[in-house]
């Protein structure tokens, strides 16, 4: 079952942020090379991954040393998704409460409410914490949410909360 997207007004929609509202083309990659190269480190690179610790063999505690020195510039400087921007703002002018619900720790609350001010992200609420998102849906009575993961969708549709993948923003802007 999927309903035009782009119809839905006067509802409550929520949207997960790493790799929904934020887009990766290889900029973490980028990233971590530029600081390898700076540091003068040659770390092996595995494979392309969500999970920026399992992209390089990092030696024992170097992980730990990048988080601590880059990781407030990495998160600043992530890209932003503009089809899901438009699509919000789309959902905005359509009378849609936004509603932000991310896995992400409360520690990182400043430099995330920072980077969604920055890219003009327009939103009721932010939740931290979240990982599977269905609490926090159940309780802001969230109508529809969008999320890069298939276990957050599949748990959310089975509750009864319309979710999709982000493939179906994509979708609506293509060109």
């Amino acid at each position: 079952y999927r309903c035009n997207l782009l119809k839905l007004c006067n509802c409550n929609v929520g949207f997960d942020i790493d790799y929904t509202l934020t887009r990766d083309d290889g900029f973490y990659k980028k990233y971590i090379d530029n600081y390898l190269k700076k540091n003068n480190l040659n770390y092996n690179y595995i494979k392309n991954t969500k999970y920026i610790d399992k992209m390089y063999e990092w030696p024992n505690g170097e992980y730990i040393k990048f988080k601590q020195n880059e990781f407030i510039n990495l998160m600043s400087a992530l890209p932003l998704n503009e089809k899901t921007k438009k699509f919000i703002e789309h959902l905005k002018n359509n009378n849609c409460n936004i509603y932000i619900i991310t896995g992400r720790n409360k520690n990182k609350r400043k430099i995330t409410e920072s980077w969604l001010e920055k890219n003009n992200i327009c939103y009721e609420s932010i939740v931290f914490g979240d990982k599977y998102k269905l609490e926090t849906c159940k309780n802001l009575k969230i109508d529809y949410f969008f999320d890069d993961s298939s276990k957050v969708v599949n748990l959310l549709n089975e509750n009864g909360i319309k979710a999709y993948l982000i493939d179906e923003i994509e979708r609506l802007y293509y060109g």
